[in-house]
């Protein structure tokens, strides 16, 4: 509820577009006493936004997986063969961000803590 109060604007237009969250967007925004000049901009361009990125999932499902029909045996091939490093960076990248920009370690410390947390996340995704 406090981010809705301070950010109403943005949390209207992202919460449009993540699917359960955007059914009780409205009953929180009304809860909350976001004005309806406020609230009805907001909700339509979250709205628009989110009927956008369907048709261009959809585009791209039609022609621009065509477009890439020549390229994807060398794609899947990179794809499988790198797949680890692949993961590791898409979770080192973001911990190592937070971590280093919300915390107050050594240098030491803070890849410490990156090699730490992303290598729980990291193992653990590939035990499943």
């Amino acid at each position: 509820m406090l981010a809705l109060q301070k950010h109403a604007v943005p949390f209207i237009i992202s919460a449009r577009i993540l699917g359960p969250l955007a059914w009780i967007t409205p009953f929180l925004s009304g809860a909350s006493n976001i004005p309806a000049s406020r609230f009805l901009p907001a909700t339509t361009g979250g709205v628009l936004l989110g009927v956008g990125q369907f048709c261009l999932y959809g585009a791209l499902g039609t022609k621009g997986l065509e477009a890439l029909h020549p390229y994807w045996q060398q794609i899947t091939t990179f794809l499988q063969t790198h797949y680890k490093l692949l993961l590791l960076t898409a979770t080192m990248a973001p911990t190592a961000y937070l971590t280093f920009r919300h915390t107050r370690l050594l240098l030491t410390d803070k890849l410490l803590l990156v090699t730490i947390i992303s290598g729980g996340i990291f193992l653990t995704a590939n035990m499943i």
